[in-house]
């Protein structure tokens, strides 16, 4: 618990708000915030890059994040739900989308309700860098990630 204390206190003395849905000029989430270098004192994702460790960071803030992994083809991501699939899928994809170039791979998500696996779903990251240039919009941008839902 202190981790997460640090890390939403860090997170917000020096950045702002990640965009939300409708927040940017474009009519999304994907505003042009820039990767902050952030470790995490305990070393709990000391195996990551830092820009790795922001990502989780920032996600973090939002889903609660169990684990985290660099695979060859993704970021992997153990997260608990909030109890809302649709919801989940919104917070990570409103997270990934502000580190799409950093991170360079598809983001895998596995949602968990206390260690049981509840679903599993993929952020592309064409679609993300679509969604962030404006070539789909955010109900596109997440009708896809939700198509990747699997239980």
């Amino acid at each position: 618990m202190n981790r997460r204390t640090l890390m939403a206190t860090v997170a917000a003395g020096t950045t702002g708000l990640a965009g939300c849905l409708g927040g940017d000029g474009g009519g999304g989430f994907g505003g042009d915030d820039e990767a902050e270098t952030a470790s995490e004192e305990d070393g709990e994702f000391s195996d990551l890059s830092a820009t790795q460790q922001s990502f989780v960071g920032r996600l973090d803030e939002k889903l609660d994040v169990n684990a985290a992994r660099a695979a060859t083809e993704a970021f992997v991501v153990d997260v608990q739900t909030t109890g809302n699939s649709d919801e989940d899928i919104r917070l990570a994809a409103e997270a990934y989308v502000n580190f799409v170039e950093q991170l360079a791979l598809d983001l895998r998500v596995h949602v968990e309700d206390r260690g049981l696996r509840q679903a599993t779903f993929v952020i592309e990251t064409a679609w993300a860098e679509q969604f962030k240039s404006g070539e789909i919009d955010d109900s596109e941008y997440l009708a896809r990630i939700a198509e990747t839902r699997t239980t």
